[in-house]
């Protein structure tokens, strides 16, 4: 592990501090992966989704991507997130 974040951690300050730095690599042509793992109700939907209030990992690398393709004007562009999701109940 490179970072470790405690419970205090908002949305944003994970997000500039983890997967911001991977959706700008995306944007200048690399590929990035977004893994989360862990117990089932330990907070990874929470952490990729969070509520409206405030936004998790998915809807603020959205919004640097659109925000991105605004700016360039790029016209019939397909972007398309893939979330999967493997659950073993043993």
């Amino acid at each position: 592990l490179t970072q470790v974040y405690g419970p205090d951690t908002t949305q944003k300050d994970l997000f500039d501090g983890t997967v911001k730095d991977l959706v700008k690599h995306v944007l200048e042509g690399g590929n990035s992966l977004v893994f989360t793992y862990g117990a089932t109700n330990a907070g990874k939907t929470f952490t990729f989704l969070g509520p409206d209030t405030d936004p998790g990992i998915l809807p603020r690398s959205l919004d640097v991507i659109f925000n991105f393709v605004g700016e360039q004007g790029y016209a019939g562009m397909s972007i398309k997130p893939h979330r999967l999701t493997k659950s073993s109940q043993g």
